[in-house]
């Protein structure tokens, strides 16, 4: 798969998905919705490596 998508699992309903995100910015915080419940996750990464996925709060 391309160093540009990231496979994430939603917390909540378990399905698995893809986002496109530039490996140049795969740094950071990065907030992802769920395509499948539409629940918000926020993914943490570090020096170009996915670390954790939290959820995210609603304000």
């Amino acid at each position: 798969m391309s160093e540009n998508r990231v496979t994430i699992e939603c917390f909540k309903c378990g399905e698995e998905f893809t986002k496109l995100i530039p490996k140049e910015e795969q740094k950071g915080v990065h907030f992802v919705t769920c395509p499948f419940c539409g629940v918000e996750s926020k993914i943490e990464f570090e020096v170009n490596r996915l670390v954790d996925i939290y959820r995210s709060r609603k304000r």
